[in-house]
């Protein structure tokens, strides 16, 4: 959020700034939330099937959006 300060632009007046994860360091970001165990399980079991030579098929995980100060919530 810095840069866009350093050339004249106010968040969220002039442009919102999302985060991913939801990390501490991102605390008045808008961000998703999304179960890091469930994904990376997930993440493993697909890897197995690929290395298996197994077609690994697309999941969406139910995520959260998180809405701060960052998009003006």
């Amino acid at each position: 959020m810095r840069t866009p300060a350093r050339h004249g632009l106010r968040i969220p007046e002039d442009g919102a700034v999302v985060g991913y994860d939801d990390v501490e360091i991102s605390a008045s970001l808008t961000t998703t939330r999304q179960d890091p165990v469930k994904a990376g399980r997930l993440l493993f079991a697909k890897a197995l099937l690929a290395h298996e030579g197994h077609e690994p098929t697309s999941e969406r995980l139910p995520t959260e959006l998180i809405g701060r100060e960052s998009c003006g919530a």
